[in-house]
């Protein structure tokens, strides 16, 4: 019986042994602006007309807009689509570029970049 006890009771504890981490996205609509003092340390998913990134990302960045400047520091993936797309910030990591008109003056440190 106490046997019995024992594997009940491990096989109670065995789903926290699996429990990991969950990282929440930030999600932004709208006009965005992210100032060059501030510091976002996750995924940034951001949907407006006017998107100014001056600040850092410490995670992906995926932008949807219509003039969307990157002028801060991405750490992960980049993914920008829009009308008029501007980087002149530091990429880490990939780059997908994606307009009418793209301008392209940063720092990429990711092996590929797919500009369209």
């Amino acid at each position: 019986m106490l046997k019995l006890r024992y594997i009940l009771f491990s096989l109670l504890l065995l789903p926290f042994l699996f429990i990991t981490s969950i990282h929440a996205a930030k999600i932004e609509m709208g006009d965005y602006t992210l100032d060059k003092e501030s510091i976002i340390e996750d995924d940034l998913y951001v949907s407006g007309k006017n998107i100014k990134i001056n600040g850092v990302v410490d995670g992906d960045l995926i932008v949807f807009g219509n003039n969307i400047l990157v002028d801060g520091t991405v750490t992960g993936d980049l993914y920008l689509f829009g009308s008029t797309v501007s980087v002149s910030g530091n990429i880490y990591e990939n780059s997908v570029l994606a307009g009418s008109t793209i301008k392209i003056q940063g720092t990429y440190g990711g092996i590929s970049s797919l500009h369209l």
